[in-house]
Formats: structure tokens, C-alpha cells, sequence
């Protein structure tokens, strides 16, 4: 970590962006999809992945573009969520937990 200059505190601020990121931010007032330039890097970060795939109607000379369809992937919130909440222990009787305390009785029983 050292190295590339990572901290915890750098990735624990990253985990919490990704988890309460708002998809909201992502279109604008009358509903439609924001072009990427527009939407900030915050939001942007959340993206997992963007799709545009332009539409078209009639063949050769008759073929025109009528509209984009747009499929966008955002990241796992849970995921983000529930690392955060294990690193604060926020869940009683996590597994991870409750096998900690497991093995720390067996240490103290001999």
C-alpha cells in the first residue's frame, strides 16, 4: 500500500462513496439520461458499465436512426453497504464474528 501511496482511510472514503452513490444523479429533471461528460465523477465511479446502442428503422437509402437505447450498470450497493458495516462491526453475530470469538475461547481455554 505503501508503494502506491493507498491508505485505508482512502479506501474506506471509496467504499462509501460507492455505497450511498445516488442513481439519481445520473438523469436529468424531465427524466432522460445524462450524456457521460455531464454526470460527475462521483457518479461516474458508481458506473459498473454504460451501453449505447443507436436504433435504426428501414434499409438502405430509407434507413434512419430513431433513437439510443442505453443500459447502464451500477455497482454493487449491498456490497459496498455491508463492507462498510463489517468494518464498523455493525452485525451482531456475524459469522466472521462469532468464529473469531470461537477460536479466541479455544486459545483461552488452554
Amino acid at each position: 500500500m505503501q508503494k502506491l501511496e493507498i491508505t485505508a482511510d482512502m479506501v474506506l472514503q471509496e467504499i462509501g462513496k460507492l455505497a450511498f452513490f445516488d442513481p439519481g444523479k445520473l438523469f436529468n429533471s424531465d427524466g432522460s439520461m445524462k450524456q457521460i461528460s455531464e454526470i460527475d465523477d462521483r457518479s461516474r465511479a458508481s458506473l459498473a458499465g454504460f451501453d449505447v446502442c443507436e436504433l435504426f428503422d428501414g434499409t438502405g437509402d430509407q434507413k434512419h436512426a430513431y433513437g439510443l437505447l442505453k443500459n447502464v450498470k451500477l455497482i454493487d450497493k449491498t456490497r459496498n453497504l455491508e463492507m462498510l458495516g463489517r468494518y464498523f462491526k455493525m452485525f451482531s453475530g456475524d459469522k466472521d464474528d462469532v468464529e473469531i470469538e470461537r477460536i479466541t475461547t479455544i486459545i483461552m481455554d488452554v
